[in-house]
């Protein structure tokens, strides 16, 4: 067994596990509360959910990027959107261009001593922007040379909720309670709210895990391996 695939199976199982550790203590009965004390607890249940899958999403990916930075010696070895994507994260003055002179000097010249370079150390920061809804899990998953996941994906279809709309209301409820909203305070999140997004959030780690490991198997972030 590869050293990324047991990195990888070690993050899912601490992830679930910690998953059902929320739900034990807050859902289960295991523990007794006042129902003003229940209503505190609970309505952070989905704040601390949403924070295990987008940290899962960060280090997963950071697990992809180790095992590729340690396979190749420079990005010119990468497709094309996961070059690009270095670039970018590399020198963040593409999202905004200098106005000084001297920092657009530096800048140009930065970047052409990185393009001399023949090897490149991968930046590893995977940016979510705390926000895994589908659209930026798609984004990273193509960059990274992978397939997407589609909307309509097992029973994320009719006459259930598609996977963007599920993904969005949890996305919904955990600012929500993170961000303080009034309304919000009064609120509890029932077991059944917290078994929906537990759910597509198991299912979710096992997809990207499998998605991963299959990348890294057959190397499809290599040029060489397919079209750029």
């Amino acid at each position: 067994m590869n050293n990324y695939t047991d990195r990888i199976m070690e993050l899912v199982q601490e992830t679930e596990s910690n998953i059902y550790n929320i739900e034990k203590i807050i859902y289960t009965g295991r523990y007794s509360y006042l129902e003003n004390d229940f209503k505190v607890i609970s309505k952070q249940s989905l704040v601390m959910l949403y924070s295990l899958w987008e940290g899962f999403v960060q280090d997963v990916f950071g697990i992809f990027l180790d095992e590729v930075n340690n396979n190749v010696n420079s990005i010119y070895d990468l497709k094309d959107d996961f070059m690009l994507s270095q670039v970018e994260s590399t020198f963040q003055q593409f999202k905004e261009y200098p106005k000084k002179d001297n920092s657009r000097k530096k800048f140009h010249n930065g970047l052409f001593s990185f393009f001399k370079e023949s090897n490149h150390n991968l930046n590893k920061i995977v940016r979510c922007n705390n926000n895994v809804e589908i659209d930026v899990l798609n984004k990273l998953l193509v960059t990274y040379c992978m397939d997407e996941i589609p909307n309509n994906w097992r029973e994320y279809s009719r006459p259930n909720k598609n996977l963007k709309d599920t993904l969005k209301d949890f996305l919904h409820y955990r600012n929500n309670q993170a961000h303080g909203n009034r309304a919000a305070t009064e609120v509890i999140v029932s077991h059944n709210d917290f078994e929906i997004y537990k759910k597509v959030v198991i299912d979710l780690i096992y997809e990207v895990s499998e998605k991963i490991e299959k990348c890294l198997t057959r190397k499809n972030y290599l040029k060489q391996n397919g079209v750029p």
